[in-house]
């Protein structure tokens, strides 16, 4: 019995994706952005983790408050958090989802938090067909940026997700995550009792369009990012062409591939649901 059950004879299978629904931009995409009234200059954080203790949501807002401050108003910050309440969970004393109301409230973060599961879900819902439901992939198209701080994880699946969707990590150093992103390679990580004021500067120094920065690559890597996202979301005339329009694309990818892409790669060569059909289940039949 104990040979069965060693350690050589156990065989992990990961959680996986479909990558192209986090490749998809579409106008249902665009609705999503029109319902959260996303604008194309506003600071789009996702946390897609659910509302628990374990995910470590206060800290999450403390590094925006920091963020806020950082910004000086330059940049609006929307932050969607799209997993559902533990409404078991208590917290000094409170249910979970009421202190991190308080605590919204206490920091003035009442504009820049919204809890999205009621209309956020694993696949795409129609009523007589209008949209009731996105996917969650559609969060992850219309967010610049992934922020996990969570204390402890199982896997780690928001990371895989972030890689399909080209999004850049910022997350906790926890084990699982560990495994998944390479620090400054592939992601950012941070340490649990790090400072709020020093996560919010990582996520600043990344993605601030104003910041006086004398660093010529981080400025045209701004710009690039500023145009691309324009012309992603059609804020930009049609006629703007396609040669421009390329050049801009291929110019942006150029100057950020260095830290998405990795993860993006990584994602697409493991994560795939038909690469762990291929490597990972069917040997075992």
């Amino acid at each position: 019995m104990s040979q069965q059950f060693s350690l050589k004879n156990i065989h992990v299978v990961p959680n996986g994706v479909y990558a192209e629904d986090y490749l998809r931009f579409d106008q249902h995409t665009k609705e999503l952005m029109n319902k959260l009234d996303i604008k194309y200059r506003d600071l789009v954080i996702l946390i897609p983790v659910r509302v628990t203790p374990r995910k470590n949501l206060e800290f999450a807002l403390d590094i925006i408050y920091e963020l806020k401050r950082l910004l000086y108003g330059e940049r609006n910050v929307k932050v969607l958090i799209t997993g559902p309440p533990d409404h078991q969970a208590i917290t000094m004393g409170v249910a979970y989802l009421k202190y991190l109301d308080i605590k919204i409230k206490e920091l003035g973060l009442e504009d820049n938090i919204c809890f999205c599961h009621e209309f956020i879900d694993y696949k795409r819902s129609f009523v007589e067909g209008r949209i009731v439901k996105w996917n969650i992939a559609d969060a992850y198209t219309i967010s610049d940026l992934v922020l996990v701080p969570s204390k402890e994880e199982g896997f780690g699946l928001p990371l895989i997700e972030a890689g399909a969707a080209r999004k850049m990590v910022f997350a906790s150093k926890i084990p699982p995550f560990e495994e998944l992103i390479e620090q400054g390679i592939s992601g950012h990580l941070f340490d649990l009792d790090e400072s709020p004021k020093d996560v919010a500067y990582m996520i600043f120094k990344e993605f601030d369009l104003q910041a006086f920065d004398t660093n010529v690559l981080n400025v045209v890597k701004n710009i690039a990012y500023k145009i691309y996202k324009m012309l992603l979301m059609d804020f930009v005339e049609p006629s703007f062409g396609s040669i421009a329009k390329n050049m801009l694309f291929e110019m942006y990818k150029m100057l950020v591939m260095n830290i998405v892409d990795p993860n993006f790669n990584s994602v697409m060569d493991n994560f795939r649901w038909n690469i762990i059909l291929r490597k990972k289940l069917l040997p075992l039949l």
